[in-house]
């Protein structure tokens, strides 16, 4: 099943020359999404990208920033979700599906 329609998602090569991922956005309904989607570019076939479980995960949001910085790594900068603006850091380790906070300032 592909992802719903949306507005403001993130999108960039995954490094494996065969596919693409899509990071959140904001749905028809104003809903603000944090799902990451993998799009295999041959097939233009949809899977939901399941990371690994009980990590921290960054929070939902669009436009952000989202590009490949090696063939094994992804690069998450901001975004925002209308209430707040984020200028956290996040890396995507696309082999191992791991999600790592690198850099969050904390406003007072």
């Amino acid at each position: 099943m592909p992802p719903t329609c949306r507005k403001g998602g993130m999108m960039a090569d995954s490094g494996d020359g065969e596919s693409a991922l899509l990071l959140g956005g904001i749905s028809s309904q104003t809903t603000y999404d944090k799902t990451l989607w993998n799009l295999a570019t041959s097939k233009y076939s949809w899977e939901r990208y399941q990371t690994k479980t009980n990590i921290v995960e960054p929070k939902a949001r669009w436009k952000g920033t989202l590009c490949r910085v090696d063939a094994n790594s992804v690069l998450l900068f901001g975004g925002s979700d209308e209430v707040e603006y984020f200028d956290d850091v996040w890396l995507l380790k696309v082999s191992t599906k791991e999600r790592l906070l690198l850099f969050n300032v904390e406003r007072g």
